[in-house]
């Protein structure tokens, strides 16, 4: 028998609602915590479980622009799925300011991460580790149009590495063509 795994994260600071995702079998329950139906397998086979601190940047729109953890699991696997569920399904409702309009805004909450069946971890049993790297979102023009964009979310040395790829690339194409025009 199949079993469904949930991930329960709390909002700690709610100047926001979150917009539930029905795709991914999202659930709001009553006091505020959300269910989701996934979680790390090797985590789970690991037996992890901890609670994981994040904060999530977002536009007026209610899209996700970054993702940071801000107080560790103790478990590395658990710290990154956080903000990978967060920057690939969550949505928030952004507030309103006194003109009508919306305005960026910040997201502080809590995921307590929770195996089904497998008894709680233990207070204060758990290692503090360095967070995660930020993943930052951009979006980028999708097949050459200027109009038609995708979300693309990678982490500061990842997008580094993509940008000195591009560099490199580029170069060594004009130096390509300054060596045809010289033949």
């Amino acid at each position: 028998m199949l079993h469904a795994l949930f991930l329960m994260a709390s909002v700690i600071s709610q100047p926001t609602e979150a917009v539930p995702n029905d795709d991914i079998g999202v659930e709001q329950t009553k006091n505020g915590a959300f269910i989701f139906r996934k979680y790390p397998p090797r985590a789970k086979a690991a037996g992890e479980q901890g609670d994981v601190e994040f904060r999530a940047d977002y536009d007026k729109k209610g899209s996700i622009l970054s993702c940071e953890v801000t107080k560790s699991s103790g478990y590395k696997r658990l710290d990154v799925e956080t903000c990978e569920l967060i920057v690939k399904h969550a949505r928030f409702k952004p507030e309103l300011l006194n003109n009508g309009k919306r305005k960026d805004g910040i997201q502080l909450g809590l995921v307590e991460w929770r195996i089904p069946g497998a008894p709680p971890p233990e207070a204060g049993k758990q290692a503090e580790l360095e967070a995660p790297d930020k993943i930052i979102c951009k979006k980028i023009p999708r097949g050459g149009s200027l109009v038609i964009m995708s979300k693309q979310c990678l982490t500061k040395r990842e997008w580094e590495f993509q940008s000195d790829e591009a560099r490199d690339t580029i170069g060594e194409a004009q130096r390509r063509a300054s060596m045809r025009v010289g033949n």
